[in-house]
């Protein structure tokens, strides 16, 4: 796709990478578009790739292309309930009782758009920027899409050695029966952690005010 833009002279690229290519650090507990990547073996294969494409626009720029990146942490909105992060709203609303102790950001679908919008109008080009609604424990998240439901929220904590078991259940069902595979080790291990992300930069810069998480839950 940088190809084609360089060699059609399309005036500018828009590429929607995620939170999952922002390094990890030991030290930091909230993230910025500062954080750099760090070659890890708990790196995803999701995140490796994202990461990987990021670094092919910039190359793009190097080479004359005008290209903005946003990293978007999960996003909630209209969907596919059996797709990706929309599943949980499949799950809790059947009675999920568990939660786990981890924490991530979390931002609504017309935000991202919006933001997208908003780089391109401006001609903002040759930088990133996270797109980040709030920052919310997993349990608060699961209590909020409970409470829309008007079903029980989920009250017995999931620990490490449980979601363990669980990605190894689901990948050998998958590989018996050729399930899809929800959770996997990688999914496990984000649950358990707590990771959170400033959207600093891009309020600053656009003066975007994001819609709430339960504004976003209400809408699917």
């Amino acid at each position: 796709m940088v190809n084609v833009c360089l060699s059609l002279k399309i005036n500018h690229l828009c590429y929607v990478s995620s939170t999952a290519a922002v390094g990890r650090s030991s030290v930091k507990t909230l993230y910025d578009e500062n954080n750099k990547w760090i070659a890890d073996p708990d790196n995803s294969g999701y995140a490796i790739s994202k990461y990987s494409a990021e670094n092919e626009v910039w190359r793009g720029v190097e080479e004359g292309l005008n290209a903005v990146i946003v990293n978007p942490c999960v996003i909630l909105g209209p969907g596919n309930w059996n797709e990706s992060s929309l599943s949980i709203f499949k799950v809790i609303k059947k009675g999920q009782r568990f939660y786990t102790a981890g924490a991530n950001a979390f931002v609504d679908a017309r935000d991202v758009a919006f933001v997208l919008a908003e780089l391109s109008e401006r001609k903002i080009f040759n930088e990133r920027f996270l797109v980040i609604g709030e920052n919310l424990k997993y349990k608060t998240l699961f209590e909020k899409i409970a409470n829309t439901f008007k079903v029980k929220g989920p009250n017995i904590e999931a620990k490490p050695w449980m979601a363990a078991l669980v990605w190894r259940l689901e990948g050998l069902l998958a590989f018996l029966f050729g399930k899809k595979q929800n959770i996997t080790r990688e999914t496990a291990r984000s649950s358990m952690s707590t990771v959170m992300y400033s959207n600093e930069k891009i309020k600053e810069r656009i003066g975007i005010q994001f819609h709430s998480i339960d504004d976003a839950i209400r809408t699917p």
